[in-house]
């Protein structure tokens, strides 16, 4: 689990160390998979701190490219002073995404 990292620079990795892999596929024989579907498998992200553009369409977007609804869990920073809830730390959600960010992608990648 990556934490307080922000995500926005994600989907700009993903995208290149998949370019660089499909390149380079004859030099590294034993990488199988895209790196992108490896970090889909074995790493996951919070929302603590979740960089916030003018426009919430426009994160919803970069959360979109970077299947957010299956990579991040929600974190607060609690017990920090400066703790956010669900409701000042998030856009308006994708009804699909809501339980899946909130608790759903938690309980699962922990196996509660």
């Amino acid at each position: 689990v990556i934490a307080e990292g922000g995500v926005t620079w994600l989907p700009a990795l993903l995208w290149r160390l998949d370019q660089e892999w499909k390149g380079l596929r004859s030099e590294v024989p034993w990488v199988m998979k895209a790196p992108s579907e490896y970090v889909r498998d074995h790493v996951r992200f919070t929302t603590q701190p979740l960089e916030r553009p003018e426009k919430d369409e426009d994160l919803i977007a970069v959360l979109d490219m970077m299947d957010a609804h299956n990579l991040l869990m929600f974190s607060s920073d609690y017990p920090e002073s400066d703790f956010v809830s669900p409701e000042a730390s998030l856009p308006r959600l994708p009804a699909e995404w809501d339980s899946k960010m909130l608790f759903e992608n938690a309980r699962q990648w922990y196996s509660l």
